[in-house]
């Protein structure tokens, strides 16, 4: 009871902010409770807590309380003030062509904006209190920055730290690139997970408009990533209520390698 009331008072202090202040209409948007599922933060393979995760828009949001609670234990510290989530950190920053976007809130690393989102005010489950849920993939892009792997599967975000980040003069990285760079700093460092994933997503950014487009991780080839991108028909009613059809169409299979090289099969 004490752990759920410390939650909830948490949970309620981060969208305190959000109360006063008018908000864009995705702020206050409606979730369907059958949307909500929990999910579970893993940081170094330590489990770390099960928050509720929901899907909006295609994306999935997570609650930013919880994924505060995540980063300290990688000390990344933050706060979350009047729709800003500040963190602090010791670790490098790659700053390199920083497009921030556009969202109803911003996150800044150590005083530089990185990633503007959008957020959601919705009810957390495990505390029955309001908080406030951002989108998981562009957390990710923010660790990216940090040099700090995670890896999603629908269920499990796994936040993991690389035994020796490559500072970000050594070897710039820019999401305008399908490939990283082929000079000596990138030898024996071959691209994460979520660096393949992000680059896959930025060679289809023309599409990510359809709600229907699906990126999955089908497998990996020695040490390269294999991605199906596929559109995911969804199945349709009838006036009497029985549903039909829908079907999985595969746009391509794309192979990134571990140099972060993209290779296409139709």
């Amino acid at each position: 009871m004490k752990k759920k009331s410390l939650i909830s008072l948490c949970a309620t202090t981060i969208c305190a902010s959000t109360a006063a202040v008018s908000m864009p209409l995705t702020a206050f948007a409606n979730v369907n409770t059958p949307s909500i599922h929990e999910k579970a933060i893993v940081v170094n393979q330590q489990p770390i807590s099960k928050p509720y995760g929901f899907i909006h828009d295609n994306t999935t949001y997570m609650p930013v309380w919880y994924l505060m609670k995540a980063l300290e234990k990688l000390n990344i510290h933050s706060t979350w003030h009047n729709h800003a989530w500040s963190l602090t950190t010791s670790r490098p920053l790659d700053l390199n062509d920083v497009q921030p976007g556009v969202g109803s809130s911003s996150i800044y690393v150590n005083g530089h904006l990185v990633q503007k989102v959008n957020e959601i005010v919705a009810e957390d489950p495990n505390s029955g209190q309001q908080t406030t849920y951002i989108p998981a993939w562009y957390v990710m892009k923010v660790l990216n920055r940090l040099h700090v792997n995670s890896g999603w599967d629908g269920a499990v975000w796994k936040i993991d730290t690389e035994p020796q980040a490559p500072s970000s003069q050594s070897n710039p990285r820019s999401s305008a690139d399908h490939s990283f760079s082929s000079d000596d700093s990138n030898v024996g460092h071959p691209i994460t997970v979520t660096e393949a994933y992000l680059l896959v997503l930025e060679k289809f950014k023309d599409q990510l408009s359809d709600p229907n487009l699906r990126v999955h991780l089908d497998h990996m080839d020695g040490k390269n990533y294999v991605f199906q991108v596929y559109d995911q028909m969804p199945p349709l009613q009838g006036d009497d209520g029985t549903t039909f059809g829908g079907h999985t169409a595969t746009i391509a299979w794309i192979t990134v390698t571990d140099t972060g090289n993209l290779q296409t099969t139709p």
